[in-house]
């Protein structure tokens, strides 16, 4: 039996339904130990070069095909719910069967890239002493709903620049002048890919941000977090996510997703909480 994963990226690429597809992947690779895994995308343009990257990234997915359409093979297992050559885009998007099969078989929560990736970046961090914190803001052009509050993200790093510690921005995004003039701040947007960019954040001591797809790789992982999601974007499908309960299942005590604004009282509660970690 063959596992095989699939993402459609027909109408929308995204990167956080590609990171817990691959999860999944992984899941069902422990369930079905001598099954080849297959990650199939489907696409009707060219994929994005880091996509692909990211995608070939992963010592258990064994091989990456893309696609035009859905073609669906007898002796392969699929996870999905696939119905006339599509897949939901919230079964696409959503944790839910992912926490239920972590629970249920008390898999570990660990979502990691290959050993040259993973050793690349740690070896970069490990030669700064001081605390390393990944941070990923949305700031977008063209659907500014759900964007960081630039003014309490600054007001926050500026308090703390005489503490022993960076601030890694991750993504490509467009600060202010001010934001440059921090001296504990480094700004990792271009000089990186996309895949050494996820890899800062789920290697550096926690994470601090809003919800991106850059946070995605954090919520596959055990490290320390706190997400800020927008309080009215998509509230009726975050509810359903939590299944009825306070968290999703696979959250630990120091990893939080606050269904609200980010303000810097919350941001050094918290700071102040996991640097003691």
């Amino acid at each position: 039996m063959n596992v095989c994963g699939i993402c459609d990226f027909r109408k929308k690429v995204s990167l956080g339904s590609l990171l817990i597809t691959v999860s999944l992947i992984k899941v069902y690779k422990k369930l079905f130990k001598n099954a080849k895994t297959e990650l199939q995308i489907i696409t009707k343009k060219k994929l994005d070069k880091n996509i692909y990257s990211i995608s070939k990234s992963f010592l258990f997915v064994q091989k990456v095909s893309i696609k035009s359409k859905i073609i669906l093979n007898e002796k392969n297992f699929y996870f999905q719910k696939i119905k006339n050559d599509n897949i939901t885009i919230h079964e696409q998007n959503s944790t839910i069967h992912l926490q239920k099969i972590l629970k249920k078989y008390n898999f570990e929560n660990e979502l990691f890239f290959n050993i040259k990736t993973e050793k690349y970046i740690k070896n970069i961090l490990k030669k700064i002493k001081f605390i390393k914190i990944a941070v990923s803001l949305k700031l977008s052009n063209k659907n500014r709903f759900g964007n960081a509050k630039l003014n309490v993200w600054y007001e926050f790093f500026n308090e703390l620049q005489n503490d022993k510690t960076i601030f890694y921005l991750i993504g490509n995004n467009q600060y202010p002048k001010k934001f440059h003039k921090l001296k504990n701040i480094k700004i990792i947007s271009n000089k990186l890919s996309l895949l050494n960019m996820l890899a800062y954040s789920k290697n550096c001591d926690f994470f601090l941000g809003n919800a991106t797809g850059i946070s995605t790789i954090n919520l596959l992982n055990n490290r320390p977090y706190v997400i800020f999601k927008h309080p009215n974007h998509h509230p009726k499908i975050f509810k359903r996510e939590l299944l009825n309960k306070k968290k999703l299942l696979f959250q630990t005590r120091n990893q939080l997703i606050i269904n609200n604004y980010e303000n810097k009282k919350i941001l050094l509660k918290y700071y102040e909480k996991f640097k003691k970690l």
